[in-house]
């Protein structure tokens, strides 16, 4: 396990950060790890809730299943599945499971009654198809009080990775705004100066097969979604008409972006000066990267 660590000196008020980033060297190029963190706060007995694979889960739990949806368009194979419980007064087993078209899947984890710390499925693993929608489900216990998590993981054996910003909280964009949205992680995590979400590329890849998924829409007009590279517009864009909700997908071969090391990359959201608001559950891609020599 791993985690960023911050040590402030003494002296002066205070930091604020924007972004880390990490490179993750794998043997085979092909087993990146998926996680979803944050602190989901307390979740009560007897729930059935919903998270995304991908990105932040901060302080709630979603009964709506749609809005934690994220599609793969490459094959992968699902394995690991593990998560970290930080506070646990329920008094009777609670279970994570992935799912696959809002169906469950083969892995899960049992979380003992009343005990924090990790827990993990080393037996199972999921078969992912492209145009797999995959998110997990938490069902907790019967008896006791409530439970918090703070990280869900997973293992990706796949041909591309999954890139995402999500979130299971809502948060939105008010109409008439240029804003811009840190690449991975929290989809909440929006500047409107672009130089505070950017991130830089350590090795060349290919960006490909965005999507959007929009838990709610009051723009009266099309709100524009797009990939960006070194301050300007790359390839992937989704236009999202009026008012509408749900899944999106930029997936021409054409608007596939070539990112070389030193590359900045961020999402840029352009909502137009009519209507209300608009909140996203997601927004991502597919990381094609060639295997090491």
């Amino acid at each position: 396990m791993f985690c960023t660590q911050s040590v402030t000196p003494d002296a002066g008020t205070d930091i604020k950060y924007t972004v880390f980033s990490y490179i993750l060297s794998t043997s085979a190029n092909t087993t990146p790890i998926l996680a979803a963190t944050g602190a989901t706060g307390a979740i009560n007995v007897g729930k059935t809730c919903y998270f995304p694979l991908i990105g932040y889960v901060y302080a709630f739990e979603s009964t709506w299943e749609p809005r934690t949806l994220y599609k793969f368009r490459v094959a992968a194979t699902l394995s690991n599945l593990y998560a970290y419980v930080y506070t646990n007064t329920i008094t009777a087993a609670s279970t994570l499971i992935t799912r696959r078209n809002r169906i469950n899947g083969s892995q899960s984890v049992s979380i003992t009654a009343s005990t924090t710390g990790g827990f993990e499925d080393t037996v199972n693993s999921d078969n992912i198809a492209s145009g797999n929608n995959v998110n997990l489900r938490l069902v907790t216990g019967a008896t006791g009080t409530s439970i918090a998590l703070s990280v869900f993981q997973v293992k990706s054996n796949s041909a591309g990775r999954q890139v995402a910003a999500a979130s299971s909280y809502i948060i939105s964009l008010v109409k008439g705004r240029t804003t811009y949205i840190t690449i991975e992680g929290n989809c909440q995590s929006i500047n409107d100066d672009e130089t505070l979400v950017q991130v830089t590329a350590r090795t060349a890849f290919i960006a490909k097969n965005m999507y959007v998924n929009l838990y709610t829409n009051g723009i009266t007009n099309t709100t524009t979604f797009t990939l960006r590279k070194d301050g300007a517009n790359g390839g992937l864009l989704v236009s999202v008409p009026s008012g509408a909700t749900g899944q999106f997908e930029d997936l021409d071969p054409a608007h596939a972006t070539n990112f070389v090391a030193a590359s900045l990359i961020n999402w840029r959201v352009v909502t137009p000066y009519i209507g209300t608001s608009i909140c996203i559950s997601c927004i991502g891609f597919e990381l094609a990267q060639s295997a090491p020599p």
